[in-house]
């Protein structure tokens, strides 16, 4: 039990060590400086200056490819750092601790379960995050949509309403639509970066706007009645999504339940009694029952997911 504390703590503290290593305090104060700058827009040689400064200062492990979805996902999760130095965290936080196990207890299936462990920690914390901030973008798309209608009534452009929502809205929405417009200057189209939003944010509410901004452009139009009936629609679109997600809560936490106990108890025996689980890694039949198990176990969650999800 002391060597798996101090694996743990070991883990732990190397953990901490690269997040320092990568933790750029500087870079973070230039977001908050840009930010600032968009919502102000009084110095625009100043302004360019500080976006040049900040495509360039991508702090380390800029280089490092990764997929555009693997991005968003950062992105949506808005984990302060870029993906390239989320990777070297994740796998250092996964290879060190299993390590540090294996060579200080020595037994191979003790650090395989520490190792999956740390591997899966920082998953749960990023789709955590990133659907935290789904769900709050959604309900604050209605509000925007409405301050985006009253603006256009009033006289000015959708990118001007775009501007006052990143201004007067909260996190998250004022922050994708202040990183839309920043695209925006850069010579993206609005159809794109609205796209772009909606590849971070995945609400299908947002899909339906940037369609009928889409069609509106190219048809003509009175694009705030437009905006009126998809304010309405999308509110009760919200209004039904709230009552369903009360009524399959439930559902949702059996299906949580069933599918993650197998598996944390596992994990719990790889770690605590890894001599209790030798059989299953060690002979054909143990093998041939972990393939069972783990395909019974995708197959029954996948089947609770689709009888608590609907779709609207």
């Amino acid at each position: 039990m002391i060597e798996l504390l101090l694996c743990i703590m070991g883990g732990c503290t190397v953990g901490m060590l690269v997040l320092l290593l990568l933790y750029h305090p500087e870079q973070l104060a230039i977001k908050e400086q840009l930010h600032n700058l968009n919502k102000s827009q009084t110095n625009d040689l100043y302004t360019n200056a500080m976006k040049k400064r900040a495509s360039d200062n991508k702090g380390m492990f800029k280089n490092i490819k990764v997929s555009k979805k693997f991005e968003n996902e950062i992105l949506a999760a808005d984990i302060p750092m870029n993906p390239g130095e989320f990777l070297v965290i994740w796998a250092m936080v996964t290879i060190v601790p299993t390590i540090i196990c294996f060579v200080m207890v020595g037994n191979l299936i003790m650090a395989c379960g520490i190792g999956i462990t740390c591997f899966i920690i920082p998953m749960i914390i990023v789709n955590k995050k990133k659907n935290d901030r789904k769900v709050k973008f959604s309900e604050q798309l209605g509000d925007a949509l409405v301050t985006i209608t009253n603006g256009l009534r009033s006289g000015f452009s959708f990118q001007q309403t775009m501007y006052n929502v990143s201004k007067d809205m909260p996190d998250p929405i004022s922050t994708e639509f202040t990183r839309a417009l920043a695209e925006m200057d850069y010579g993206v189209s609005q159809e794109e970066a609205l796209m772009n939003v909606y590849y971070r944010t995945e609400n299908e509410d947002l899909k339906m706007l940037i369609s009928s901004l889409a069609i509106a452009t190219k048809t003509g139009g009175n694009l705030s009645e437009v905006l009126v009936t998809i304010t309405n629609t999308i509110k009760e679109r919200i209004r039904i999504k709230q009552d369903v997600k009360t009524m399959s809560a439930q559902g949702n936490m059996s299906a949580l339940i069933i599918g993650g106990l197998p598996v944390a108890v596992c994990l719990m025996l790889m770690v605590m009694n890894p001599d209790y689980l030798e059989p299953l890694f060690q002979t054909t039949t143990g093998h041939i029952m972990i393939v069972v198990a783990v395909c019974m176990e995708i197959l029954g969650f996948r089947m609770m997911k689709k009888i608590t999800d609907v779709s609207l």
